[in-house]
């Protein structure tokens, strides 16, 4: 990332403006009774077909879209504590919210490909789910997801790089559990947004259609709909968390998914009303790029928060 201009991580909780019944300020879940599947369902393997095109032009044929997703049961070893999960790694199709003057049309805008690691063992209306963005914008969210919070990490050594590796590139990096993964706290879902990553615009919709502030944040948005109802986690509370340019793109989601409230999401099963949202997270967050004098020009390095 270029647009790094704070090194604090700031954590937003919002207000309960959407009246939802989730408490706020905090990512711990009352305690609830932990039921372990005595068998766990069948791992799916999916090989994909599709050559992906990240330029401007990129898009895909609906018809290609395939959204069965790959699924794989593992455990992990979280402060001394086996923690069974399931890894799903798919596409979900982003739908433009219908017109209402058309309320039967729908818009099919891109396929979103999405990384998700989640607790099966646990009540979904009590476990939160958190949605993370990398930034950019243009980053696809390996970042976040090998670097930093998922339940496995690359081991790359850094900053603590051997004098070796600057004279020979490393084949590869140990694939380990991570120790600082937040599964113990939320389920994780890292998203690509379009163009980065698996995720690609559907024809006649291009890439480069979803390259701007208020677009970008509108079809994120619309993938993580289709993933709350797809999944059921209307009751669920949710975050959003933003790294870099996450300190642009997350504030505009959040805001959209206020003003939508429970509209946001199809009714629960239960008839209980949805959490809209919980809270947001900013992970060195870029919110105003006239403070960014790391980009040249004359600019002042004033905003810059260093601790």
């Amino acid at each position: 990332m270029n647009f790094r201009i704070l090194s604090l991580s700031i954590l937003v909780f919002l207000a309960a403006c959407n009246n939802s019944d989730v408490s706020e300020g905090t990512f711990e879940p009352e305690p609830v009774p932990v039921v372990v599947p005595s068998v766990w369902p069948k791992d799916n393997v999916v090989f994909g077909q599709n050559v992906f095109d990240g330029g401007p032009e990129g898009g895909l044929e609906l018809a290609a879209v395939d959204e069965t997703p790959a699924v794989k049961h593992h455990s992990t070893t979280i402060s001394g504590k086996t923690v069974e999960y399931t890894a799903t790694a798919g596409h979900l199709i982003a739908y433009a919210p219908a017109e209402p003057a058309s309320p039967a049309t729908t818009d099919a805008q891109a396929s979103i490909f999405y990384m998700a690691y989640t607790r099966d063992d646990l009540p979904k209306e009590n476990r939160p789910v958190t949605f993370f963005f990398n930034g950019g914008p243009g980053s696809a969210s390996i970042w976040l997801h090998l670097g930093s919070w998922a339940p496995k990490r690359l081991k790359t050594g850094e900053p603590f790089i051997p004098e070796s590796a600057y004279t020979e590139k490393p084949a590869t990096f140990p694939w380990i559990d991570n120790e600082e993964t937040l599964l113990d706290k939320s389920d994780l879902v890292f998203v690509d947004p379009v163009g980065t990553g698996y995720s690609q615009a559907i024809k006649p919709h291009q890439n480069q259609d979803f390259w701007g502030m208020e677009v970008d944040a509108r079809v994120d948005l619309d993938f993580i709909r289709r993933y709350i109802n797809k999944n059921n986690r209307q009751l669920s509370p949710k975050y959003l968390y933003g790294e870099s340019y996450g300190g642009i793109r997350i504030p505009i989601m959040a805001n959209l998914l206020e003003a939508g409230d429970t509209k946001s999401y199809e009714p629960d099963p239960s008839g209980k009303k949805a959490t809209v949202l919980s809270g947001v997270i900013l992970n060195s967050p870029i919110l105003d790029y006239d403070t960014n004098c790391g980009q040249g020009g004359d600019i002042s390095c004033r905003g810059f928060l260093r601790l």
